[in-house]
């Protein structure tokens, strides 16, 4: 298949079949296929076909350009093969051999043509496919050369278009041959959309499958990311968290040592400046400082009064104090 961007390439017998040489021309619509009879000669005829298919360019072209498989979509096609496989596949044209089924005036008798295929892509303001055909051998047939072509149209739409020029060998008379052509045309064209639009349901439903399967697919990985994800971001609130609780437990470690130091401190200076009656006062205002402080211990310790020496011991006063590590009994007593 070759392709081109210049539209003068298009060979010159295929820009011949758009157009009409002649006056001698009718048309008329067959199974929503407008179809036109030209007489070129007195004993040939060029008969054609056309209709806009709502169908993509590409499956009309796979199955036109599926050679071996044609007579399974055209009716009175016996039987469609190429039969140059290997020259084919190094760039030759496909030689294909085709025996259709026809019946005239009561009569069935099977036409054979074998014919050499042209493929051709043009990109112009709409995209063109086209097949040409012609003919090589027949027992029939002197003249059976045409085209497909293809133009796509917006929306997946192509107008399909089938050209034929006829002429017959031997006895048959070519109004015979005209009138069967022109039943056939129409029909092998619904035919070859008919299997078009059912190639082109079938690649749908499998894109859809392998996209489907394709989603599937990715979702466990999709379900592990998203997992390992929230894994990750659970790991980095837990360890902010770690790092939150070690930096305030680190500031209340910082915050409790200046408290006690203060309080050393100023334990300290009452003992040292202050008078001994005043102490009491001294440790009230500490007891103000340390009020807060979980590791003061406060505890009540029975009081023996003065006053109770003697003949009365059956009572005794209780008295608050604080027990600090340098402190004695004394150092309390002094102040009563």
């Amino acid at each position: 298949r070759s392709e081109t961007n210049a539209s003068g390439r298009r060979s010159k017998r295929s820009n011949s079949k758009l157009k009409s040489p002649s006056n001698s021309y009718t048309q008329f619509y067959k199974e929503g296929v407008l179809v036109g009879i030209e007489s070129t000669s007195p004993n040939s005829r060029r008969i054609s076909g056309e209709i806009i298919m709502d169908i993509p360019t590409h499956d009309i072209w796979n199955i036109l350009t599926d050679y071996d498989n044609l007579s399974s979509h055209v009716p009175n096609l016996m039987e469609s093969k190429v039969i140059n496989n290997g020259n084919r596949i190094v760039g030759g044209k496909p030689r294909v051999y085709q025996r259709g089924a026809q019946r005239i005036f009561g009569f069935e008798f099977g036409a054979d043509v074998t014919m050499d295929m042209s493929e051709y892509v043009y990109h112009d303001e709409r995209k063109m496919y086209l097949i040409d055909f012609q003919c090589v051998d027949s027992q029939f047939f002197s003249q059976f050369d045409g085209s497909w072509i293809l133009e796509e149209y917006a929306n997946g739409k192509t107008m399909v278009t089938y050209i034929v020029d006829v002429r017959p060998k031997g006895p048959v008379p070519v109004a015979a041959l005209e009138w069967r052509i022109k039943e056939d045309v129409p029909s092998n064209i619904v035919a070859v959309s008919r299997s078009a639009r059912a190639r082109s349901v079938e690649r749908r439903k499998k894109e859809q499958a392998d996209a489907a399967r394709k989603r599937n697919d990715s979702a466990p990985r999709d379900e592990n990311q998203q997992i390992n994800k929230r894994a990750q971001n659970s790991g980095s609130t837990l360890q902010n968290r770690v790092r939150q609780s070690r930096t305030q437990s680190q500031s209340m470690s910082r915050l409790q040592q200046i408290t006690d130091q203060a309080t050393q401190n100023l334990k300290q200076t009452a003992k040292s400046f202050l008078p001994t009656p005043m102490i009491s006062t001294a440790k009230q205002a500490i007891n103000a400082i340390n009020s807060s402080n979980p590791r003061t211990q406060r505890r009540v310790v029975p009081f023996l009064s003065l006053n109770d020496v003697g003949p009365k011991k059956d009572r005794l006063s209780e008295h608050d104090v604080d027990w600090y590590e340098d402190e004695t009994m004394a150092t309390y007593l002094k102040d009563f």
